[in-house]
């Protein structure tokens, strides 16, 4: 809501883990961050509630991921983890990486959770897919 007159708070709780996957030297740098925080509000997702960003250990070195360690604390790189995740898999991922799966599994392991809130969206040069925090989504209660 825009109210300019109207003082207001916002809390914006840290819960979305993002998973991205990325081609060798992905870039530029600044225009991929760019389209991966539209892709989010596209999705009505706030760069601030942004937890994680995880990628395949493999990629630790990329530009893109040594930018987006400075702007979200606590990336987390995972590796075989990533190929016991159910997701969609990718010929191409799993020539190169050996995994069948980096943005969505890296999303769905970070946030602990099954479901995705942002299915695998490819870039021109990255995937990203995101995950909402298992600690934060409500359980049914059988009565």
């Amino acid at each position: 809501p825009n109210f300019p007159e109207m003082p207001m708070i916002c809390y914006v709780p840290c819960v979305v883990h993002l998973g991205i996957g990325l081609a060798r030297l992905a870039g530029p740098v600044r225009k991929v961050e760019k389209e991966i925080m539209n892709t989010l509000k596209e999705y009505g997702i706030m760069p601030q509630s942004i937890a994680s960003i995880s990628t395949i250990k493999a990629k630790s070195d990329e530009p893109v991921v040594k930018a987006l360690q400075k702007e979200v604390p606590g990336l987390l790189l995972y590796t075989e983890e990533l190929a016991e995740i159910d997701a969609h898999p990718s010929k191409t991922v799993m020539k190169h990486m050996g995994t069948p799966s980096v943005s969505e599994a890296a999303a769905l392991l970070s946030a602990n959770n099954s479901r995705l809130l942002v299915p695998k969206k490819k870039g021109e040069n990255y995937t990203v897919a995101a995950a909402l925090d298992i600690r934060t989504v409500r359980q049914a209660t059988s009565k």
